[in-house]
């Protein structure tokens, strides 16, 4: 299930079900200059894709489906996220092969055409990605955070496998769920634990404990008219941080069941995925 929601950086206005009958939604992306909803489905049984769905805001009130129809751009075991940069190429995750996967935008049309960071050391069951301005990516590590990095900063473009530079920003023990890069230059970072974190991007030694008591199963998180927004799997909500490093009580913004990942498009809008159906 795919939920949109309108005015939710100021106030929740209406919402509604975009896309149903996926099997196990985890991530989205939208190329808001070509009009393509991007949806990662990590399926059932090594069984995962990723769908395009031809989209348009309409008078920038309504967030519709162009076409009934979609393509399958993607199939694989585990994808768990993409992005989609300023020119319309993706970064894609797939989770069982450790690796972090490009499609320029025409190898959409034409099939896949795979570039990643496979054998790097630093690529571990990667689970959250954010592109930042074409040029860098941030990604989570789902697993051996204390050692590869849970939160990594890559080089958006290489000209050969592997050939990217990779830095780690946070060497954590616990599992990391979601990343989200600010204009104020902190990554925040979400815990299996339940706590929230950001890290300064120039600094990385300088951590921020934002939250540690609100959520239980904080899972994806997206940037947007200078709030981030976490949603917690197992409570269902979707909540609201403001971009500091100071420690605060979030906002509560909608109650989703099953909420899974969030996606700013702009001001106005975000959309929730979900894996089942949503109750406020």
């Amino acid at each position: 299930m795919v939920q949109v929601n309108y005015g939710l950086c100021r106030m929740i206005e209406f919402s509604y079900e975009l896309i149903v009958g996926l099997d196990k939604p985890t991530g989205s992306c939208l190329d808001i200059n070509h009009g393509f909803l991007y949806i990662v489905d990590n399926g059932f049984e090594d069984n995962g894709h990723i769908y395009q769905y031809e989209v348009q805001l309409d008078d920038g009130d309504f967030f519709i489906l162009s076409r009934s129809i979609y393509v399958i751009i993607y199939s694989g075991r585990k994808p768990y996220d993409c992005k989609i940069d300023q020119y319309g190429n993706m970064d894609f995750l797939e989770a069982e092969y450790d690796s972090i996967n490009i499609i320029s935008y025409l190898d959409l049309y034409s099939g896949f055409t795979n570039m990643n960071y496979t054998s790097e050391p630093y690529v571990s069951y990667p689970v959250a990605l954010q592109i930042e301005n074409s040029e860098d990516i941030y990604y989570a590590n789902l697993y051996n955070g204390d050692d590869v990095g849970s939160i990594n900063r890559a080089d958006a473009y290489i000209e050969f496998i592997n050939g990217g530079e990779v830095n780690i920003l946070v060497k954590n023990k616990y599992k990391t769920w979601g990343v989200a890069h600010t204009a104020n230059d902190l990554v925040f970072f979400s815990l299996d634990n339940g706590e929230i974190w950001a890290v300064d991007d120039k600094n990385p030694d300088e951590l921020y404990m934002k939250n540690k008591n609100s959520m239980k199963k904080p899972r994806g998180m997206c940037y947007g008219d200078s709030k981030v927004f976490v949603v917690d799997y197992e409570d269902g909500i979707v909540w609201m941080f403001k971009d500091n490093g100071k420690i605060e009580s979030p906002k509560m913004i909608i109650g989703i069941q099953g909420s899974y990942s969030v996606f700013c498009v702009n001001s106005a809008v975000v959309y929730v995925v979900g894996w089942m159906m949503f109750c406020f």
